[in-house]
């Protein structure tokens, strides 16, 4: 069982429901940077950071206890979910995928989730935000092999695209990485 609720992710992400995007950062270890506007797919080791109009900054990251995985949203910075002064922000704002984004309203949001093992509670590992006609975004626990997504439980990548996101699927879980609304 891990210590941490992961059941809150489903709260904090409804919180979002009716607020708009003003700020995206990466979260990367020191001395790491975001490539330049890496396109309709991003790859995060360690998860985002969103502002929106309410101005409490939201975090997605993943977490791991033992064999379970999560990928959560927690208000706040992070700290609470392992996120430390070692992890630097960098605001990708202005980036090609989030541009967009940036200012409409968040109108849905949700989640896809699995078992990593049997002996593990079901956990998040995909959250969704969608801006209406503006677009959305898929962040999942995953990272990039080549060409393709992998699952990977210490990574977070971002889909800009629900075609992508609705063609991602891991073991372990009945749906999409586009999931059910919350």
């Amino acid at each position: 069982m891990m210590s941490f609720q992961v059941e809150f992710t489903r709260d904090v992400l409804r919180s979002l429901i009716g607020q708009s995007l003003r700020e995206v950062s990466y979260l990367y270890s020191g001395g790491s940077t975001p490539p330049d506007d890496a396109g309709r797919l991003h790859e995060v080791p360690y998860g985002l950071r969103l502002v929106t109009s309410r101005s409490v900054p939201t975090t997605l990251t993943w977490l791991m206890e033992d064999e379970c995985e999560a990928l959560v949203a927690v208000e706040g910075s992070g700290e609470d979910v392992g996120i430390t002064d070692l992890i630097e922000a960098h605001d990708v704002s202005a980036s090609t995928g989030w541009r967009p984004l940036l200012g409409p309203v968040i109108t849905k949001a949700g989640m896809s989730w699995h078992r990593a093992v049997p002996e593990c509670p079901p956990t998040p590992w995909a959250c969704r935000l969608e801006f209406g006609s503006s677009g959305a975004f898929v962040a999942v626990l995953a990272e990039t092999r080549g060409e393709t997504l992998q699952y990977q439980p210490d990574n977070v990548a971002v889909l800009f695209e629900r075609r992508d996101a609705e063609a991602l699927h891991w073991s372990g879980s009945d749906h999409s990485a586009w999931g059910g609304d919350i």
